[in-house]
Order: C-alpha cells, then structure tokens, then sequence
C-alpha cells in the first residue's frame, strides 16, 4: 500500500505507521518536512505620488529615486517600465531597472525620475511598473512648469555721441522693448560727461521703466581743459542687466588775451618804448633848422 505525504504547514512533520493483521500489529515511523514554494515578491520604497514642484521650462529637476527591491525566495522579471499619462512627455525615466531585466531574490534596483516641463502650468503622468508575475505599481508623477524669466530688453538712441568743439548737453532715449520692466538701479559715468537734471527726462534713479515705455536721460559735456575726451554713461539694472553710451568731445582752445597797444612819447607815435627814439632828435633839429632860416630871412631884406 503506498503512502503519500501532503504537508498541511511549513516544518518538519513526523507520525507512526501502525499495520494490525490476525497475529498482532507493526508499527513504522515515518516523517516529513513541508516547505512552501519559491515566490518572487517585488516592493517599492516609494508608496505615494513623486512631486516635483515649480520648474522653469527647459530646466530640467533634480531626479528622484525609487528603489525595486525583491526580498521573495524567487527571480522576478520586469515586463512594463514606462511613464504615461497626458504629460508624459515632460517627464524622464531612468536609473539601473530596465524592462526584461531579471531580479533575483534579494536583489534591487532603481528608477530614477526628473520632471523637465516643455510649457507653463501643472503637468502630471504616472510611472507604470509591472512585473512576469504581474504584480503591478503606478506612482503619479506632478510637477509646474514655469514661464521662462523675460531677459531686459532695453534699447538706447543714441548709443554713442561725439560733442565735437561745443560744450552743451544731448539727449539720450531709453526704451523699453521687453515684456518685464527694467529696475534701473545706477549710471555711472567717466570723462567731462555728467547727468543734467531735467524735469522732462527720466526719473531719478533708481526707477522702473515698464514694458513699451521710454524717458530721456539728458547727458551734459563740460570739458575742463582743451583737448579731445572720451568718456562713456553705464546704465546698471538690478539682476545684472547692463548698458553703455560711448561719449566722446573736442573741446577748443582758449585763444590768448592780446597785450593792450601803448602809446608813448606824448602826443606823437613812437615804435621805441626805451626813451631814446631817434625821430625825436630828428624832430628837434628840423625844429631848430627853421627858426635859424626865419631868423636870417629879415636880416637879409
């Protein structure tokens, strides 16, 4: 007669084979041990939704890590790896599990995840893992998407401005070309160039020119010496923003004063300064040579 064992638990199991028959009985000792069978039993370290907050378009998150761990007695194998949903392509997958990849008990492996929005607003998507056995997870992927911060956009007419020989002052437009406003923090200038206040022209700084507005910055040239300058007005924003005029002038030079003529010597001219003008020995002699000729002529008559 066969005997079979069927274990009902997992362990060692023993019992006591009894025969009767006419002339009496045998007894045999029999055991067993039940054990379960191999399972494969996939876990993941993350339960809930992966969030990855407010990023700017373009800009790629940090990458969040899941972990596959499989602590059953069996290989699993991964059949489905994928991240779906309708923003399923502004999220990345990666990481060392792969599909069809084998993971043997005791074994782990990751799945990395990053969020790189292609458009402002909230996005979401799920991470979908199933394994041979069919064991499946989905975790909600989430994140924002950003606008992308509008770059200064400010325009200067004229960018640069030669004074030439006149001192005087010119007036420089400031345009905002941009969709943010432009916070102008400071102007710094070099050479015989300065700011000339203007109730008509820009505020003082600092000021805020919004989108699609101007002001004239009103730059005066006051040369100290004669002689070319070259000086420039640097324009700062806050952010780092930043923009120069190019100034330059020729200022003339001062003409010397004329020493005043002087007249010497009286009533008569005199090209001598020194006292000793030959015309006026002259003068006396002719002087003196027609009271001689007068004084003859009655004489003589």
């Amino acid at each position: 007669m066969p005997l079979v064992f069927a274990a009902a638990a997992e362990g060692a199991v023993s019992a006591t084979l009894v025969a009767s028959f006419n002339g009496g009985s045998v007894q045999v000792a029999v055991s067993g041990a039940g054990t379960t069978a191999a399972v494969a039993t996939p876990t993941l370290s993350d339960a809930g939704p992966i969030g990855f907050g407010e990023i700017q378009v373009g800009k790629s998150a940090a990458p969040h890590t899941t972990v596959l761990r499989n602590p059953g007695t069996a290989a699993l194998k991964i059949a489905t790896l994928v991240i779906d949903g309708a923003n399923g392509g502004d999220f990345i997958l990666g990481g060392s599990c792969t599909v069809n990849a084998t993971l043997s008990p005791a074994g782990s492996c990751t799945i990395d995840t990053s969020f790189k929005p292609g458009a402002p607003g909230a996005r979401s998507a799920s991470l979908l893992l199933v394994t041979d056995g069919g064991t499946q997870f989905s975790l909600p992927l989430t994140g924002t998407g950003t606008a992308i911060a509008a770059a200064p956009a400010l325009t200067l007419a004229p960018q640069s401005f030669d004074f030439g020989a006149s001192a005087g002052s010119k007036r420089f437009t400031l345009s905002n070309a941009g969709t943010a406003a432009i916070n102008l923090s400071s102007a710094n200038f070099s050479g015989p160039f300065t700011r000339v206040a203007d109730a008509s022209g820009c505020p003082a700084l600092p000021f805020a020119l919004q989108p699609g507005a101007s002001c004239d910055m009103v730059i005066g040239y006051t040369p100290a010496t004669a002689g070319a300058s070259n000086g420039s007005v640097v324009l700062q924003a806050d952010g780092g923003g930043s923009w120069t005029i190019a100034l330059a002038g020729q200022a003339a030079a001062t003409p010397a004063n004329a020493a005043p003529a002087q007249n010497q010597g009286g009533g008569g001219c005199s090209s001598v300064r020194g006292g000793s003008d030959p015309m006026l020995a002259l003068l006396a002699l002719m002087a003196a040579a027609v009271l001689f000729w007068r004084r003859r002529k009655p004489a003589q008559s």
